[in-house]
Formats: structure tokens, C-alpha cells, sequence
């Protein structure tokens, strides 16, 4: 289809609207938090939701390594911590609070298994590792196309062609 065009859509149920996500593109896994109860995972070869797991906390940003399949998530508390999921058996298995600091960006190196932090009331960059473990690589899965996608709060998710 032409550059732009929706691909296909992804309903969540009535009442679930969709808040943050994040992808993993060595697994072709996409993971979409709805409303405040859960994370559904999408298998982006079949654009079907094939499981979820329940959240507890307010969560306001979500990003995943891709060597070690870990979700890192912002938990909104008053002060911010840092939620690590285990994405191979969608467990928590971490969550750490960094000196009662209010966390508003979030980004990871994958090769050093860095998590950088910054948020209101940092005066530096913080930089952290969430574990000491041994990477563990992902099963691979095949891309049928380059996909993004696209969010409306609210509404079923679309992807989009590059």
C-alpha cells in the first residue's frame, strides 16, 4: 500500500484504551499497556494480541532491551522507580527507586545494558544497570514488513507503513 496507509488495526475491547508501548524487534513482539490493568503482547508477524500480564502502579514509560528481553518501566510513585519485567516470562523481577527522584525520561544502551534516567529533579544524567545477568538473546522472529506504530489515546492502535 502507499507510504502512510494503515496496515491494520489492533482492538483492545471497549474501555481499554491504550497508554505507552514498546517494541522489541529482535522477538517481532509489541507490548501496549491498556488502561491501568495490563500489558498485552502483540505478535507483529500476525498483528493478533497473544497474551498479557497484569501491572500494578501507575506506569508512565515503558522501553525494552532487545538483547536481554527486559522491559524497563517508569512507575510513577511520587518518587519514580524503575520496574524490570522478564519478557521470556513476563514476571517483574526488579524495581528500584533512585534517591526519591521524580523520573521523566528513559532510554537504554543494549549492548551495555545501561539504563539512562532523567527526570525534574535530577541534577546529572543518571545512569544504571538494572541487573548483573549474563544476556540471554531472544528468539528471533521474521519481519513481513518495516512497521511502526501509531497511538491514539483511547483508541485501537494502528500501524503504519514506512
Amino acid at each position: 500500500g502507499p507510504t502512510g496507509a494503515a496496515i491494520t488495526t489492533i482492538d483492545f475491547g471497549t474501555g481499554n484504551g491504550t497508554t505507552w508501548m514498546a517494541v522489541n524487534p529482535v522477538t517481532n513482539r509489541l507490548y501496549v499497556q491498556t488502561g491501568d490493568v495490563q500489558v498485552n503482547v502483540v505478535d507483529l508477524n500476525t498483528y493478533n494480541v497473544i497474551g498479557s500480564f497484569p501491572i500494578t502502579g501507575l506506569w508512565v514509560q515503558m522501553i525494552v532491551n532487545p538483547l536481554t528481553n527486559q522491559l524497563y518501566v517508569v512507575e510513577w510513585e511520587g518518587p519514580d522507580y524503575v520496574v524490570q519485567i522478564d519478557l521470556n516470562t513476563n514476571t517483574q523481577v526488579g524495581r528500584r527507586s533512585y534517591g526519591g527522584n521524580l523520573i521523566n525520561g528513559i532510554a537504554i544502551n543494549p549492548i551495555n545494558n545501561h539504563l539512562y534516567l532523567s527526570g525534574t529533579t535530577f541534577t546529572t544524567l543518571a545512569t544504571t544497570t538494572m541487573t548483573s545477568g549474563a544476556r540471554r538473546s531472544p528468539t528471533p522472529r521474521s519481519h513481513p514488513c518495516p512497521a511502526r506504530a501509531s497511538i491514539a489515546h483511547g483508541r485501537p492502535i494502528a500501524a503504519i507503513r514506512r
